[in-house]
């Protein structure tokens, strides 16, 4: 059975934090690994493993946990660990583009959710 813990946290631990995007080696890099990533997220769903995502929320990377957070949202599973693990790296993390990318994430749920409870409501 393929390791997914450890193979989406070396994906994520190729993804850019503030200091990267002056390098465009860094950030050819970073989108390679966010194509890998998506990947591996529909490969461990499909393989009914998703219950790693919930590991992943514990990771030390900002970056681990973001991505698995983001994954957990996609997958609608541990929903608000996911959630308030974002709301904790928009609000505590010393990188720029961490915390951006969790608001982001953060925003685009909450948008989704808007809807989806307006066309159940029809």
């Amino acid at each position: 059975m393929k390791n997914y813990y450890d193979t989406f946290v070396g994906f994520c631990l190729q993804l850019c934090t503030k200091h990267d995007y002056k390098s465009a080696l860094k950030v050819k890099r970073h989108n390679r690994a966010m194509t890998k990533i998506d990947k591996l997220i529909e490969e461990i769903n499909n393989a009914d493993c998703s219950k790693v995502f919930g590991e992943l929320l514990n990771h030390d990377n900002e970056n681990v946990k973001l991505g698995a957070a983001s994954a957990c949202l996609q997958s609608n599973i541990f929903v608000d660990k996911a959630v308030d693990t974002l709301k904790k790296l928009s609000e505590t993390t010393e990188d720029w583009s961490i915390s951006f990318s969790a608001k982001m994430v953060l925003e685009q749920f909450e948008k989704n959710n808007k809807m989806s409870t307006k066309e159940t409501n029809k």
